[in-house]
């Protein structure tokens, strides 16, 4: 994102990355359906009869490529394995930790 995109509202934002993908990747895509899964309501606001300016051109450019959009369900498992990969910590061998004891006499 250059210039004018950074200060787009965040929908505007999502918009706009899933169409430089999708033309990024069309080659791969051609051949393919393609599922767009977010937790926005993307699709409501992309079929919405009273969008203005940017979203209907992004709406009809999206059009073309015959996407399905589908909701993100719960990630609790995905949330369990982010866990699991940031708190296991394997450093190969295990080193004591030493402990500096001062007394005062």
């Amino acid at each position: 994102m250059r210039g004018v995109e950074t200060r787009y509202p965040l929908i505007e934002k999502l918009i706009y990355a899933l169409i430089v993908a999708l033309l990024k990747l069309q080659t791969y895509f051609d051949a393919h359906l393609v599922e767009v899964i977010m937790d926005q309501s993307l699709q409501k606001i992309l079929e919405n009869p009273n969008r203005f300016g940017r979203i209907v051109k992004c709406s009809i450019e999206l059009s073309e490529f015959g996407l399905q959009y589908k909701p993100r369900t719960s990630i609790k498992a995905q949330a369990l394995a982010d866990f699991m990969v940031e708190c296991t910590h394997d450093s190969g061998e295990e080193t004591p930790e030493l402990i500096n004891l001062i007394e005062d006499s």
